[in-house]
C-alpha cells in the first residue's frame, strides 16, 4: 500500500448520516451490521472492513465479498440488483486485467464491484477503478474474451465514438453544454443500472443498455435520467458548442441536432415526434407517416458487425449502412442502402413522390445534394423553401445564373419550383408535378 493512500478506499472519516443525506446510495451508519466497527469517533477505519485476527473470509475481511456482499453493507447502488453486470456468468479468467483474474472469484457476477473497482492500489484513484483510463475498465472485458461483445474492434473502424482518444476529460458532474469535446463509455451507459433490452421498447424510448443515463430534453433541459434515446445524443450533439461540424456544405448550416429535429420545423426526420410530411408514398411496408425512428436506426455499427450500438462503423458519419454523398455517384441498392432501409427503392425510381426522382438519381446526383437528413430549423428555414428536407449541398447545386436564386418553392402536394443550376442544367425556374409532367 505504501504511504500514499489516495489510491485506496478512504479511512479516518466520520461515517455520519450526513453522507447518506448527500448521497442516497450510501447507507446510514445505523444500518451497518454489528461486524462493521466504527471507531470511538464514529470514523471508518481499516478494521471496519478487516479483522486482523480472523481470515475466515480471505484478506482478513469481516464478511464475504462474494457478489459484493461486503461492499453492499455501505453502498446501496440504485438499479444494481437486476443489472446485466450483477447477473453475468461470464468467466473473467481471460480478462486483460491482472487484478480481476486474481480476486479469487471466477465470474463477473461473483466479482461484483471488483469487476471494475479495486479497493487498494487502484489505477483510477478518484473512483477506485482498475485503470486510470476510463475506457480500459470496460474494454478489459468487452474485448471478446470475457463479454460476448468485442468493442475493441469497433473502435478501430473508420468512424465512431472513439473513447480511446480522450484521457481525463470526462467528469460525472460535467455541465453538458460547456463540456470539452469527448466521449467515454459512461456518457451513454450506466454500468450500475444497464439491463438487457426487453424487445418491447419502441422509438424513441431508451433501451436497457442506456437505462439511467443523463440527458438533455427536446426543450434543452438537463435531466438525470433520459427517457428517450435522442436525449442522450443531445448531450453532445445539441447545445454543446464543442459539437462536431458537418462534412457537407449546406445552404443552411446547422449542426445542433436539437434544433434540426425540433417539432416546429418545416421538415425533419421523425426522431422526436412523427414527421411533418403527411404524405410519404415511398415508405416501406410496416412504416407510415406516424412512424418514429431512433437515432441509432441510422447511426450504428455497420451492418457486417455482430455488435450493435453507435460504437464504430466502416461507413462515414458512424452510419449503419452505406450512404454516398459524393457527386456523380452511380445509383444502386448499395449506394443509398441507408435510405432504402425505410424508403422503397422501386417507389423512388418509379417517381411516386416526385416526377423526376429517378432522372436526378440516375444522372448520378446523390440524395444528399437536395436533402438534409436531420432537418431544417424553423429559425433558418420555412415551409415554402425547406419542406421535404430540402437544403441544397452548395458544392453540387449552384444559384440559377439568370435569377441569382438558389431555392426550392413548395407549391403543394407533389408540386414545386426550383431555381438553381446543377450538372450544367439551369432551372430558371423548373416546375415539377407528380402528374402532368414538368413545365
Amino acid at each position: 500500500m505504501g504511504t500514499d493512500l489516495s489510491d485506496d478506499h478512504p479511512v479516518s472519516f466520520i461515517y455520519s448520516s450526513g453522507l447518506s443525506d448527500k448521497d442516497p446510495q450510501i447507507k446510514a451508519p445505523d444500518s451497518l451490521p454489528e461486524e462493521f466497527h466504527l471507531d470511538h469517533l464514529n470514523e471508518m477505519q481499516c478494521v471496519t472492513c478487516h479483522d486482523p485476527h480472523d481470515d475466515t473470509h480471505g484478506n482478513f475481511l469481516v464478511t464475504t465479498n462474494l457478489r459484493s456482499h461486503l461492499c453492499m453493507q455501505c453502498h446501496d447502488i440504485s438499479g444494481w440488483t437486476n443489472t446485466v453486470h450483477a447477473g453475468s456468468t461470464a468467466e473473467t479468467k481471460d480478462a486483460d486485467d491482472d487484478f480481476l483474474i486474481n480476486t479469487g472469484y471466477t465470474t463477473v457476477e461473483d466479482n461484483g464491484c471488483l469487476s471494475c473497482h479495486q479497493p487498494h492500489s487502484a489505477g483510477g484513484k478518484q473512483r477506485l477503478l482498475h485503470f486510470a483510463e476510463e475506457e480500459k475498465n470496460c474494454l478489459n472485458c468487452h474485448n471478446g474474451q470475457v463479454a460476448e461483445t468485442n468493442l475493441v474492434n469497433e473502435f478501430d473502424k473508420f468512424s465512431g465514438h472513439f473513447v480511446q482518444d480522450y484521457k481525463g476529460v470526462h467528469d460525472i458532474e460535467e455541465v453538458t453544454e460547456g463540456a470539452d469535446q469527448h466521449v467515454e463509455c459512461v456518457d451513454c451507459h450506466n454500468p450500475h443500472a444497464m439491463v438487457r433490452s426487453t424487445g418491447a421498447e419502441q422509438a424513441p424510448q431508451v433501451r436497457g443498455s442506456t437505462k439511467s443515463v443523463s440527458g438533455v430534453t427536446a426543450e434543452g433541459s438537463v435531466i438525470e435520467q433520459a427517457s428517450y434515446e435522442y436525449e442522450i445524443c443531445f448531450k453532445c450533439h445539441g447545445n454543446n458548442p464543442n459539437r462536431i461540424d458537418s462534412a457537407i456544405s449546406r445552404q443552411i448550416t446547422q449542426t445542433n441536432t436539437l434544433m434540426e429535429f425540433d417539432r416546429s420545423n418545416p421538415s425533419y426526420h421523425p426522431v422526436i415526434v412523427a414527421g411533418a410530411n403527411f404524405n410519404v408514398p415511398s415508405l416501406l411496408d410496416g412504416m407510415d407517416e406516424s412512424t418514429i425512428i431512433y437515432c441509432t436506426d441510422c447511426h450504428n455499427s455497420d451492418s457486417t458487425s455482430s455488435v450493435k450500438g453507435p460504437h464504430g462503423s466502416q461507413n462515414p458519419y458512424l452510419l449503419a449502412y452505406q450512404y454516398e454523398t459524393d457527386d456523380d455517384t452511380e445509383e444502386s441498392p448499395m449506394a443509398y442502402e441507408l435510405c432504402y432501409r425505410c424508403h422503397d427503392r422501386e417507389s423512388i425510381l418509379n417517381n411516386e413522390s416526385f416526377k423526376h426522382h429517378s432522372k436526378h438519381i440516375n444522372k448520378k446526383m446523390p440524395c444528399s445534394a437536395c436533402h438534409d437528413p436531420h432537418g431544417i430549423n424553423s429559425v433558418q428555414g420555412n415551409s415554402t423553401n425547406n419542406s421535404n428536407l430540402i437544403n441544397f449541398d452548395t458544392s453540387i447545386v449552384f444559384p440559377d445564373p439568370d435569377t441569382g436564386w438558389l431555392r426550392f418553392e413548395d407549391e403543394g402536394l407533389f408540386r414545386g419550383l426550383c431555381y438553381l443550376e446543377c450538372h450544367d442544367k439551369k432551372h430558371s425556374p423548373k416546375s415539377y408535378r407528380k402528374s402532368g409532367g414538368s413545365d
